[in-house]
């Protein structure tokens, strides 16, 4: 058994997390009835879905690595790893950025100058995520901002499982845990590091200076390190998931059980511990990311919570889930500008006007992701086959 069952499920909460999370940021918390503001008041928390998806992604790259080291295989190609993954980011990303960058100029009044071909040049190469100038690629579409992350996380991953097949020859398992925990315990340091020698800019900053004040008021915060701990998380769950499918681990009721308590916690966390932070690590680290990487590793072990969460809708939406997270904004964004325009940041003052949009959002959002799945990143996915 190495079915990962539940992960697609996993993926689209993740997503609709987000997407969820921006949609609640539009309502003007003065105007929400009593009967709403607890709903609300949740699902503004989905922004956690970024750290969601961060182990996530953490655990299934890091899984082949996890199965060739333990069944003393050799260490997976770096050439196929970095081609994978090129493929299966860039194109739709450098589609949307670009689209994104184009309608910030052409149709929102966005000056063109230096800086913003600085911006949109460091998110072509992937390095937006290193200063707080770059680090929202474009305008309209702030979500863009977390691809840098991911790609400079997937970076490390690789460096990281280089060592340990180099450094642990006997492959002994409980030397790898070591191994990662000393990992965990370097990437705090680091991250304490970075956030206590990086400078702070305070000229125009904070969100009422748009995003670029925003990232001022994110970074050092929001760092390569910091984010990658997350990914720490997804890759430590693996290789306990891969351990366990060593040892032939059998479906069991316990891990559903062990799953939902999982859960209650979370749920009892977002609503009383809101804004609480560990060593100024984002998302809720280290007990959030904990939280997903325990679930990850009970999942493919379940009874009915894997099989619940890959039902048939999650599964389509796991399959499109990059186009949603890439295109929504911008939809978001057309939507205020053309039809609703109180339908923006904290502005939405009719539940009607809430509703409708938010509806659209999710409808125009799809359509664009379905087709960006099926005409670009697909292909790009199966042309990345080729290599082996």
């Amino acid at each position: 058994m190495t079915k990962l069952t539940g992960f697609d499920g996993v993926r689209a909460l993740a997503c609709l997390m987000v997407i969820f999370h921006h949609i609640t940021q539009r309502m003007d918390p003065n105007f929400i009835p009593g009967w709403l503001s607890p709903i609300l008041g949740f699902l503004i928390e989905g922004g956690v879905g970024v750290s969601v998806f961060f182990v996530l992604s953490g655990a299934l790259l890091a899984y082949p690595f996890w199965r060739a080291f333990i069944n003393n295989e050799k260490l997976p190609s770096a050439k196929v790893y970095f081609i994978r993954r090129f493929s299966r980011i860039a194109p739709g990303y450098y589609l949307s950025m670009s689209v994104s960058f184009l309608l910030a100029i052409c149709i929102f009044d966005v000056t063109f100058n230096n800086e913003l071909l600085i911006r949109y040049v460091s998110g072509l190469f992937f390095l937006s995520a290193l200063h707080p100038v770059t680090l929202f690629p474009v305008e309209v579409n702030g979500p863009l901002w977390s691809i840098s992350f991911e790609v400079v996380a997937y970076i490390f991953m690789y460096i990281m499982m280089f060592y340990l097949f180099k450094l642990i020859k006997t492959r002994s398992f409980s030397d790898a845990l070591y191994f990662c925990v000393f990992v965990v315990f370097l990437s705090i340091m680091l991250h304490i590091i970075i956030y206590k020698n990086s400078p702070i800019i305070n000229e125009l900053r904070g969100w009422q200076h748009g995003l670029m004040g925003g990232a001022k008021m994110w970074m050092p915060i929001y760092n390569v390190v910091s984010l990658f701990s997350h990914f720490l998380f997804g890759i430590i769950a693996s290789a306990l998931m891969t351990f366990l499918f060593s040892k032939k681990q059998q479906k069991n009721k316990g891990f559903d059980y062990f799953i939902l308590f999982n859960w209650v916690l979370f749920f009892v966390y977002a609503f009383f511990m809101r804004g609480d932070t560990f060593l100024n690590i984002p998302y809720y680290w280290p007990f959030f990311p904990m939280l997903i990487g325990i679930t990850l590793i009970c999942l493919p072990f379940t009874i009915s919570v894997g099989t619940l969460l890959d039902n048939r809708f999650f599964m389509f939406t796991a399959k499109i889930s990059f186009g949603l997270y890439i295109w929504h904004f911008v939809v978001m964004a057309l939507l205020q500008n053309y039809f609703f325009e109180q339908y923006e940041g904290g502005r939405t003052t009719s539940l009607v006007v809430f509703f409708a949009a938010s509806g659209l959002t999710f409808l125009l959002t799809y359509i664009i992701a379905t087709l960006s799945f099926y005409l670009i990143e697909q292909p790009a996915q199966k042309w990345s086959y080729k290599f082996k």
